[in-house]
């Protein structure tokens, strides 16, 4: 049984991996191109922008909750306040200050999470 939940507990720290750098590789790919959408399409690629990184966030935001780190649940909480779709708070088109800047938690994050998951192998007890 011990086995099965360590097993679980690395599959989601695997997701919850990938959907930062995922998320990473969306915020670096918006600031380096936002300038550069042609105007007709600027509403849907900021829309689509805008949902992918708050759904990210707001994953990796139900992570830091359960692991009890409140200081990144508030950090993703205001990133899924900024990349809000229903309220855009700012236009990405010369905001690419902005973008690098939202990427700061995820990379804070993915530190974290390295030095917690080298942590909880040390210590996990040895399985039969």
């Amino acid at each position: 049984m011990q086995k099965n939940l360590l097993q679980e507990r690395q599959g989601v720290a695997a997701r919850a991996k990938g959907v930062k750098w995922a998320c990473l590789g969306v915020l670096l790919i918006t600031a380096a191109s936002s300038s550069y959408v042609f105007p007709p399409y600027v509403s849907g690629y900021e829309t689509v922008v805008r949902f992918a990184i708050g759904i990210g966030a707001m994953l990796i935001m139900f992570q830091s909750l359960r692991a009890r780190q409140y200081t990144f649940t508030a950090l993703f909480a205001a990133l899924i306040l900024l990349f809000n779709p229903v309220f855009p708070t700012f236009a990405f088109s010369g905001s690419w200050l902005i973008l690098l800047v939202s990427m700061i938690p995820f990379i804070a994050s993915l530190v974290w999470m390295k030095g917690t998951s080298s942590r909880a192998v040390v210590l996990a007890p040895e399985l039969p």
